[in-house]
């Protein structure tokens, strides 16, 4: 037999996705019983750390967008609490009127406000260029909160 054969001896186990090789990565059968082409494993392995890659660094990118999000709507409901010289009631109903235009998102909870205007009165600018703009928003406010 041919290098088919070799693969399939070496197999130790089988996946539901295809099968198991002894390196611990999934073997997934051919199309219509053809070959894999010599280097198509390392072209595929290239592929995934490539997307893997663009996943953290877009992650990154959309935390650090959120960050300064968060730090403007907090600035945005200080500011007017100080000029206005609204109360909390004001957090609340703005919570359920974004919920409301918003209702697939999270993070708009009258709690969520609060920490946002906590988070906006303990920094004066945004921090979206700082480190700390890259730490995940829960990770944020459980600082607040403590």
């Amino acid at each position: 037999m041919t290098d088919t054969a070799t693969t399939i001896t070496s197999l130790e186990l089988h996946h539901p996705k295809g099968l198991h090789r002894e390196d611990g990565r999934v073997s997934t059968p051919a199309r219509s019983g053809a070959v894999e082409p010599v280097g198509y494993a390392e072209l595929l392995e290239q592929v995934k750390v490539r997307v893997r890659t663009s996943r953290v660094q877009a992650a990154r990118a959309v935390n650090i967008e959120l960050v300064g999000l968060y730090w403007q709507i907090g600035r945005l409901i200080l500011d007017r609490q100080e000029s206005e010289g609204w109360g909390s009631k004001v957090i609340g109903r703005l919570a359920a009127d974004l919920r409301a235009e918003f209702p697939g998102m999270r993070g708009l909870s009258q709690r969520s406000l609060v920490y946002m205007r906590t988070f906006a009165a303990a920094f004066g600018e945004p921090t979206a260029q700082q480190p700390a703009a890259q730490l995940p928003w829960g990770t944020s406010w459980c600082c607040w909160t403590r």
